[in-house]
């Protein structure tokens, strides 16, 4: 694929989104190298899972330090933001690296962990709170459960994030079989986040929620 690094795809944590993603990445050929927080034990079992071309586990730093591209899948429990943990702890991977985040978290959804202010979108505070100017970042997935990717229900998934981003999103997305709807840029992620403040659903999933297609 032009836009995709020659590495494979990483995914910080084996919930059941970031478990569906990668399901369906791998299975359209597409490697990926998984990462969990137990020092990859649960992620080289959950691999052993995954159709497609080895597909590897590891612990988080492996896969932060080998892979370009992270999906960073990682429950919000109410408490803290885990998203935020994981920056902080493996900063030293990520900075000055060119990295590219795609940061499906839903903190007004299923999370209620709104970000702080002035942020309308996990999308924005997690970039700024990086801090990294070579980093690129992007989202999606916001309003589809994880059973709709694995059991392929196709349509579309609206995104938001930086221009090489979202280029290398909507790559991945439609090699499984789902539609990108491009929402615009990074300070655009707000009309993108479930019962966010600035939330305004595109007109594509407007049509596809009247249509079912």
């Amino acid at each position: 694929m032009a836009t995709l690094p020659p590495e494979p795809v990483g995914f910080i944590g084996c919930g059941r989104m970031g478990l569906a993603i990668a399901g369906v990445l791998s299975k359209a050929g597409i490697p990926v190298f998984l990462g969990s927080r137990d020092g990859g034990g649960k992620a080289r079992e959950c691999a052993k899972q995954l159709a497609g071309p080895t597909p590897r586990g590891g612990s988080y730093a492996e896969v932060a330090g080998a892979c370009t591209v992270l999906y960073i899948c990682l429950a919000n429990p109410g408490r803290s933001d885990p998203v935020c943990e994981f920056l902080d702890n493996h900063r030293a991977a990520l900075m000055g690296k060119g990295k590219i985040l795609i940061d499906p978290s839903n903190p007004w959804g299923y999370a209620h962990w709104p970000p702080p202010s002035p942020h309308k979108s996990a999308l924005t505070y997690h970039a700024e709170y990086l801090g990294d100017p070579t980093a690129e970042w992007a989202t999606a997935y916001k309003s589809i459960m994880w059973t709709s990717v694995a059991n392929y229900k196709l349509q579309p998934t609206e995104i938001c994030g930086t221009s090489r981003a979202r280029a290398v999103l909507s790559e991945l997305i439609r090699a499984h079989g789902f539609e990108p709807v491009d929402c615009g840029d990074l300070h655009d992620a707000p009309v993108v986040e479930i019962n966010g403040p600035l939330r305004k659903k595109h007109p594509r999933i407007t049509e596809y929620d009247r249509t079912g297609k």
